[in-house]
């Protein structure tokens, strides 16, 4: 069985000892950079993660792992929506 994910053992620590976020502060940051750590757009520093081992007592081995990526954050090229020509070729003739 693999380790759970960083992140989920964090937000199951919260719920296990009844933190919010703001509680967080002193462990990882402002409450942006909590809020970009939960949501999985900010990797944990070296720091975080001893502070989070230390004060939490979650495994430093489950808080190294590398973080599943985002699926919003990481869609193929081939799924975004590209300009079509003509709209292309209008703002290139519009130049002096």
């Amino acid at each position: 069985m693999d380790p759970p994910d960083p992140i989920e053992a964090i937000k199951f620590r919260m719920e296990q000892q009844g933190l919010t976020r703001r509680d967080l502060e002193e462990l990882i940051g402002t409450r942006t950079r909590i809020a970009e750590v939960l949501n999985r757009k900010r990797g944990l520093s070296i720091g975080m993660i001893r502070r989070l081992h230390e004060r939490l007592g979650i495994s430093a081995e489950v808080l190294i792992r590398p973080q599943p990526k985002n699926r919003r954050l990481t869609m193929p090229m081939m799924c975004r929506k590209e300009p079509d020509a003509g709209a292309r070729a209008t703002r290139r003739s519009s130049k002096p």
